[in-house]
């Protein structure tokens, strides 16, 4: 965490001081988000995804994410759409591993 706490503030440092001749914003959950992102997949996969280094999403995942949470939302609270997941055309559908952006290429 030492670490990704370092590449917060690098980034901060980087892209987002301003000089008496330039302003420059920050979006603060947006940073935020990648900080934590990059702790969890730290912690989780030895590794972090490099959100904070690309000071971006490497895998359009956030993008990803949005749209697909309304459909999370639902398997995860009602126990008949998660039945309905588990059909073979539905899991086709879903994230997988091999894909090149978004959740399947974090779960890669």
């Amino acid at each position: 965490m030492d670490n990704r706490l370092l590449q917060f503030l690098q980034l901060i440092d980087r892209e987002y001081l301003s000089t008496s001749a330039t302003y420059r914003p920050v979006d603060l959950a947006r940073i935020t988000t990648f900080f934590t992102l990059d702790v969890i997949s730290s912690a989780a996969f030895g590794r972090s995804f490099g959100f904070l280094e690309r000071n971006g999403d490497p895998f359009d995942y956030i993008n990803q994410l949005r749209k697909m949470l309304p459909a999370l939302m639902i398997f995860g609270v009602y126990p008949e759409a998660q039945k309905i997941a588990r059909l073979p055309l539905v899991q086709r559908a879903l994230p997988k591993a091999s894909d090149a952006v978004g959740m399947g290429r974090v779960m890669g």
